[in-house]
């Protein structure tokens, strides 16, 4: 088909719904009803934007919550496999005399307590230095202590 023949059937269309007859909607009720659609549209775009926002809030809070879940979960259950041979096998070992020492006590578990004792071998223990000033004598140093340990 080509542009002609469609002209054609669409002048044809037209001429057969004009010749239906039938009463035309007022003009009243033409403007009566744009005016309800205009308000509708207006009244409705900032409830749709505000919407739209806490959707957005809601979506990032609920993929935040379950990316901090995976990542608990995926910490809990890590291996230990990544470290050096002789670090893994010094951590096995602490961990099984644990458990032999406290028999409830599960692998896993262990295995932190482990890794943390081993954790802090290499640091070096420092004096806490806020606690004493050069102006201070020792004795006020000591029941300034003493205090913060109650």
């Amino acid at each position: 088909m080509n542009d002609r023949d469609n002209e054609a059937d669409l002048a044809a269309l037209e001429q057969r719904l004009k010749s239906r007859g039938g009463a035309e909607p007022s003009a009243e009720l033409q403007s009566r009803i744009m005016r309800a659609v205009s308000a509708e549209l207006t009244s409705s775009l900032p409830a749709h934007r505000r919407i739209g926002f806490i959707s957005f809030a809601a979506a990032m809070a609920a993929s935040l919550l379950l990316a901090v879940n995976l990542a608990v979960t995926l910490s809990s259950t890590l291996l230990f496999d990544a470290r050096p041979t002789a670090a893994r096998h010094q951590t096995l070992e602490d961990a099984s005399a644990m458990q032999q020492l406290s028999p409830d006590l599960s692998r896993s578990e262990a295995i932190r307590f482990s890794l943390l004792l081993h954790a802090g071998e290499h640091l070096t223990p420092l004096p806490d230095l806020r606690s004493a000033s050069p102006n201070q004598s020792t004795s006020d140093a000591t029941s300034k202590n003493e205090r913060n340990l109650q």
